[in-house]
């Protein structure tokens, strides 16, 4: 065998090699477990409102958030998966090259402020039709669509009607119970939960904001569940029906 051939061959074992142990290192990863994430919480989702192909998700993490899609917000980027949207995660400052072709960010207790360039992306992504979704304190985030966020909660007010709490009443997808508990207030806009929950509808696009970011996490702590997993409430009906009305599968842009 020539010196060429066994410098080929051996190429082809080492990407092999290479190749399963990348394979062994991602299956490793999804299983590890994330501290205060329930390991048992599998989402399930019995009519998913998109095929394999549905719109694009982007969670971000490049602003020290302490809720990622790796992290505490997995059960939730498992959960839109499952409903056919395609989930992505952001380790990159915001530029309009990167939001062009995205739906719907995700923003959750950011602990960096957004950079001016960042936030001018933003407002004129979601102001063209993008759908934001703001979890936890953000202020400097969500004071430009109109929405105050931070400081001491107050008591959790009453509801207010809106198709994120609707859903298709045909498909049994109301929102009947949800747990708001903790995370800063959130005032202006308009209330789906008095001092809780706000949403706004910014030019072509639309702005949900949930000051308790564990809403849409699964928590797992001193025998207690918190979030997607927490029995007895519509949070997974909740995130699912937020998430439709910024992409625009509910409400005046409906297309599912």
């Amino acid at each position: 065998m020539s010196t060429r051939e066994m410098r080929r061959q051996w190429r082809l074992r080492a990407a092999f090699w290479l190749g399963v142990a990348l394979a062994a290192g991602g299956a490793i990863w999804t299983a590890w477990p994330i501290p205060g994430v329930d390991p048992d919480y599998r989402p399930h989702v019995q009519r998913p409102a998109y095929g394999r192909r549905g719109p694009h998700v982007l969670i971000d993490e490049a602003h020290g958030n302490s809720h990622t899609g790796g992290g505490r917000y997995r059960p939730l980027a498992e959960l839109l998966s499952r409903d056919g949207y395609r989930v992505a995660r952001n380790r990159q400052r915001l530029i309009p090259e990167l939001l062009e072709s995205q739906a719907v960010l995700v923003v959750a207790t950011p602990r960096e402020r957004f950079g001016r360039g960042e936030l001018a992306a933003l407002e004129t992504w979601v102001a063209h039709g993008g759908g934001l979704l703001v979890t936890g304190e953000a202020p400097n985030l969500t004071q430009m669509f109109g929405i105050r966020s931070g400081g001491d909660p107050r008591p959790a007010g009453p509801w207010h009607a809106h198709p994120i709490f609707n859903g298709r009443p045909e498909r049994g997808e109301e929102v009947l119970r949800i747990h708001v508990a903790t995370g800063p207030a959130v005032e202006g806009g308009e209330p789906l939960v008095q001092g809780r929950v706000a949403v706004v509808v910014h030019g072509k696009g639309r702005v949900v904001v949930v000051g308790d970011a564990d809403l849409l996490g699964a928590k797992f702590e001193k025998g207690g569940t918190r979030g997607l997993n927490e029995h007895g409430f519509d949070h997974p009906r909740f995130a699912l029906n937020a998430l439709h009305w910024l992409s625009g599968a509910l409400g005046a842009r409906s297309r599912i």
